[in-house]
């Protein structure tokens, strides 16, 4: 709910204009959007505003929203990529605010409280620190009025001060036994460029061209020993820094073959680059995702919103595509022998089934 109108008040009125409200919380950031027919903008966007710029923290909505955190982080733990990742990313971000879980904790959930909450989104929630992006069929001259009267009412707040540790460097290992047994579970991960840079879009299409079928981590582990049940290369770009993560599901036995295998093959790469084939596939595949991605207005507000966070500005999110056709073999050496051959170990999680 607002300080205006309760949490049902405030559903019914989006809702009446056939949408809803989303929220969405990163490491860069946080916040709100929703998908209306352009004659309904002017009225979609003051609830939004209102929603996100005069939250009333009642007690009984916040109880229930605390709830629910809770409930995803027990469910997050039956979730084995969840699960794996959120004893990874400490080891990937130490002494950062990245390396600490997006959806909090049991402990910090415990000891928020709706003042406590009020005060911090007072802080954050100002004219300074605010990006909108709104795609579609409204003019600009009146999304920038709509927007003007609908926080108008917003009173302005200082700018948080203080600045991020730098990350210590990666490394280290977990382990944890599973107590459902019969799949194990493997991740291995290192640190990567930040986002918006042509590092970034390199790694992007290295990960591409790896972990297609057919491509060498596919061949590596999922037809040779230890045979595993699946396997992914993840990668990650935020304003600061970035990530690549590598993923194997396996029969128990098989973790310390798999994270080795990880290890070498994506070594490999430093070493060898990529094949004329496996560049050319993964460019190709990697840019049409991303085109297709972006066919959705609200795939591409968010997408602009988030670059706006990121410091990269929205016009990256369309430069992408061209971007990933145009690396080269050079850029994926260049890449790989900077963030796949560091001294450091990677980071390692291997949770046993």
């Amino acid at each position: 709910g607002t300080v205006s109108r309760s949490a049902s008040q405030l559903a019914d009125a989006i809702e009446g204009l056939g949408s809803g409200i989303s929220t969405s919380v990163d490491r860069d950031g946080f916040g709100a959007g929703a998908t209306v027919l352009a004659r309904h903008f002017a009225e979609a966007a003051g609830v939004l505003c209102e929603a996100v710029s005069l939250p009333a923290f009642a007690e009984g909505e916040f109880e229930r929203v605390r709830a629910e955190s809770l409930a995803d982080i027990s469910e997050a733990r039956d979730n084995h990529f969840r699960r794996a990742m959120l004893r990874l990313v400490p080891l990937l971000f130490p002494g950062h605010p990245y390396g600490r879980p997006v959806g909090g904790t049991e402990e910090t959930l415990s000891q928020l409280s709706p003042q406590s909450t009020g005060r911090w989104h007072a802080s954050r929630f100002h004219s300074d620190r605010l990006f909108v992006c709104v795609t579609g069929d409204t003019p600009a001259d009146t999304v920038a009025g709509v927007l003007e009267d609908a926080l108008a009412r917003r009173p302005r707040a200082a700018s948080p001060t203080g600045t991020r540790p730098d990350p210590l460097p990666p490394g280290g290992s977990v382990e944890e036994e599973l107590e459902r047994k019969g799949q194990s579970t493997v991740a291995v991960g290192v640190r990567g460029p930040r986002m918006g840079t042509r590092e970034s879009a390199a790694m992007l299409v290295l990960s591409s061209a790896v972990i297609m079928m057919g491509g060498r981590l596919w061949r590596a582990l999922r037809e040779r020993p230890p045979y595993a049940y699946s396997v992914r290369a993840t990668p990650a770009a935020f304003r600061e820094s970035g990530a690549l993560v590598g993923y194997v599901t396996t029969q128990p036995g098989g973790e310390e073959a798999a994270a080795r295998t990880l290890i070498t093959e994506l070594s490999r790469v430093a070493e060898e680059g990529l094949s004329v084939e496996e560049l050319e596939r993964g460019r190709r595949y990697l840019a049409g995702m991303l085109e297709i991605s972006m066919q959705q207005s609200a795939a591409r507000a968010a997408s602009y919103v988030l670059a706006e966070v990121a410091g990269v500005g929205y016009e990256h999110v369309d430069r992408l595509p061209a971007m990933v056709r145009g690396i080269t073999e050079d850029d994926i050496v260049k890449v790989a022998r900077r963030y796949l051959t560091a001294e450091d170990e990677p980071a390692t999680a291997i949770l046993r089934g």
